[in-house]
């Protein structure tokens, strides 16, 4: 029996942990032994690992309180070193992202070793798994999953040159996510692979039906509901955009038609609430926080909306289609390969003009949206080949 690791943050609301979640709930346990590794233990979402996983104790060296935290970081050289290399990120280089490399990755080698020796040892997420699975793991073979587009992004790639070195495999989750970074990183395009997450309509269809959450009242039953299920990140989910297309629409008499729930929480979240109220937006957008169980607001939508400026390849998109809500998106690097464009979703231009257009087609013509249902219902989102692809990545077979 292989004995594998996966190095995740925490079970926390995501695409990434529900990305985890399917894989761990695929994976034959008759094959492999496997252990978790969270940085932090507890998140709301921790319930639902398969029992035969073992979750290590939490990896965070600060976890017995603030001052203890406080005093352990200001007592470092590299703790300061670090932080002073991602304010000048931050400030100077208004790269917010690669600051959060930096402080990330100083925490994973201020961190403890992994017991024990792996088989395989797995990142399923860029940032602190990155960096833990390269500098803190012991293991034959080390296969680092990144979600996110290098290119469209502010991450930067040279930032991770140096973990990348002890990697065998790095798993891009789109096509274009691959080129992109064969193109960014070529001194480490022959390590990069692509495969798909897997997504099971299981999970996510009994996920869905845990409950009928209240929504906010539509003035009339023509109204259609658009439902956005992400963190409130201007920079990254766009939903300035989407707010400001609304302004648009109802400057010529259209954003009556549609109503726009969101769905999370995110440190964007008051000054979205005060540009709503600012517009007098407040009978048309809700913002109503982080819920434990998304899945079932977003299966009360008419259509899922996702304004990002870019992406790797959310989860949030696919879980839409399972449940038979079209998604309208951006056209993020992956879009088109997650959505038939006019036939089970919609793919705007990637700017704010493609939102505002975008949305002023579905207010004009909502019975579009009846065709992309029936396509949804027909498709099979069952994919056995990449159930099967990251079971060779894992035997070192890719």
């Amino acid at each position: 029996m292989k004995k594998i690791l996966i190095v995740y943050t925490e079970m926390i609301i995501g695409g990434a942990t529900s990305a985890l979640l399917s894989l761990l709930h695929s994976l034959d346990y008759q094959k492999y032994s496997v252990d978790l590794q969270l940085y932090s233990n507890g998140g709301i979402r921790q319930g639902e690992i398969p029992k035969e996983v073992h979750i290590l104790p939490e990896a965070d060296p600060y976890t017995h309180g603030f001052w203890q935290k406080a005093a352990g970081k200001l007592l470092s050289p590299c703790y300061l070193v670090a932080k002073g290399r991602a304010i000048w990120q931050r400030v100077v280089k208004k790269k917010p992202l690669s600051a959060v490399q930096i402080m990330t990755c100083q925490a994973a080698k201020s961190g403890q070793r992994a017991n024990g020796q792996y088989d395989t040892a797995i990142s399923f997420l860029e940032f602190w798994p990155l960096y833990y699975l390269a500098f803190q793991v012991e293991a034959r073979r080390k296969v680092a999953w990144i979600h996110i587009d290098y290119k469209k992004s502010t991450l930067s790639v040279n930032l991770d040159e140096e973990a990348f070195a002890f990697l065998d495999n790095i798993v891009l989750v789109s096509r274009q996510c691959l080129e992109n970074f064969k193109e960014l990183c070529p001194k480490f395009a022959h390590k990069a692979i692509w495969t798909e997450n897997i997504v099971s309509p299981e999970l996510i269809r009994r996920g869905a039906d845990k409950g009928i959450p209240q929504l906010p009242s539509k003035k009339n039953p023509q109204v259609l509901r658009l439902i956005t299920v992400s963190r409130v990140d201007f920079s990254h989910k766009g939903l300035d955009r989407g707010l400001d297309a609304f302004c648009r629409l109802k400057e010529e008499g259209l954003a009556e038609r549609l109503q726009w729930i969101v769905v999370g929480d995110g440190g964007d979240m008051a000054s979205f609430q005060e540009l709503i109220a600012q517009n007098g937006l407040e009978s048309l957008i809700f913002p109503i926080g982080m819920k434990p169980e998304p899945l079932p607001y977003l299966k009360q939508a008419d259509a899922f909306f996702l304004p990002s400026r870019y992406e790797g390849k959310p989860i949030s998109v696919t879980e839409a289609q399972i449940l038979g809500v079209p998604p309208f998106t951006c056209a993020y690097e992956s879009a088109y390969e997650q959505i038939r464009d006019g036939i089970d979703g919609r793919v705007f231009e990637n700017s704010g003009e493609g939102v505002y257009k975008g949305l002023k087609e579905l207010a004009l013509h909502p019975e579009s949206l009846q065709s992309l249902r029936e396509n949804l219902k027909r498709r099979d989102f069952r994919d056995r080949e990449a159930v099967k692809a990251i079971d060779r990545i894992i035997m070192g077979e890719a």
